[in-house]
């Protein structure tokens, strides 16, 4: 079936080449006034994003700057609120976030009211050369073998992989899950290995009862009969991380990403926590599902996995590279 999108997925390169090219001509990038730190992939679905701009927000704070977050924030134009826009204010409530698909316009307007923002991290913006950016930072995910080189919509990529080159420093997420040897084509497209490399593993758990919230070991899962409700790109990987820890997931509720939690779903999950010792979702899907929740009727609690990026090598590598682009040094 992937062979019949061939011919689509040659046209969307050549529309990619030509877009790429009047970008390398400078028309149309705008500098906002303030550095910019692009985090962004070649590739559709979950690479790990959203914990990698938390991290560079946290470095970047660390030494002093006041980031802001511009994004597009998927479903905003439309009037409803993006889960992605929504887990960044939930993790960091006092970085401004803005957002819309007019990133450069969102950041102007921003700039221009009393602010104490320095630097701007571009979420999702390797695609989006509207921005002039300080520094652009690619993830590559170790769980998805690019070699065959497929474009949309025959194959997963956004863009060849000689968009490489354009990176200034590439990254190589899941890399405990690697089904490929993703550092080899990346030195091949890039001319260097990855600055760093880093999985995604579980803090802690937050718990949420009526009795408001608590954290839980990660261990606690062990013998815990659950169902998930996982709307994300790679929710195979959560499950798996589920029942590798000892979780029995007895009910999965499938959503694709970004998916909304509809009033029928809310009834299922209502069903099946008569049958469960917990129901867990991500973050993602938690910050939807709170202002739902109906705690008289839920009768299990939700367990919210706390990511952590944990670097294998080259962390402080990648945390001087943004912290130059800023024009700040290391404390």
């Amino acid at each position: 079936m992937n062979i019949l999108m061939q011919p689509a997925a040659w046209l969307y390169g050549q529309i990619v080449a030509a877009r790429n090219r009047r970008f390398d001509t400078g028309i149309r990038i705008t500098d906002v006034g303030v550095p910019v730190i692009s985090i962004g992939n070649i590739t559709v679905g979950g690479t790990g994003k959203t914990p990698m701009v938390q991290w560079a927000v946290d470095q970047l704070r660390h030494v002093g700057a006041s980031p802001a977050i511009a994004m597009r924030g998927y479903l905003a134009e439309h009037g409803a609120e993006s889960d992605e826009v929504l887990e960044h204010q939930s993790v960091m409530p006092d970085v401004p976030v803005l957002v819309g698909p007019n990133r450069v316009a969102q950041i102007q307007r921003h700039l221009e009211i009393p602010t104490k923002t320095d630097v701007i991290v571009l979420d999702d913006g390797f695609q989006h050369r509207f921005v002039n950016r300080a520094l652009d930072v690619v993830l590559i995910d170790a769980r998805h073998d690019l070699s065959a080189g497929h474009l949309l919509p025959r194959g997963r990529m956004r863009e060849p992989g000689m968009s490489l080159s354009r990176a200034d420093v590439v990254v190589l997420t899941h890399a405990d899950r690697a089904v490929w040897d993703a550092v080899s084509w990346i030195k091949t497209h890039h001319q260097s290995t990855p600055i760093a490399s880093c999985r995604h593993g579980w803090a802690s758990l937050h718990r949420f009862t009526a009795d408001g919230e608590s954290s839980l070991e990660v261990t606690s899962l062990n013998g815990m009969a659950i169902a998930t409700r996982l709307g994300v790109a790679r929710s195979d990987s959560i499950r798996a991380e589920v029942m590798d820890l000892g979780g029995k997931i007895i009910e999965d509720f499938a959503a694709s990403d970004h998916a909304a939690i509809k009033a029928s779903e809310q009834q299922a999950l209502i069903k099946a926590s008569s049958r469960v010792d917990a129901i867990l979702m991500t973050n993602k899907d938690w910050v939807k599902y709170k202002p739902l929740v109906d705690w008289g009727q839920l009768e299990a609690p939700v367990l919210v996995p706390q990511l952590q990026l944990v670097f294998e090598h080259g962390e402080s590598a990648l945390a001087e590279r943004m912290i130059g682009a800023a024009g700040l040094e290391s404390s």
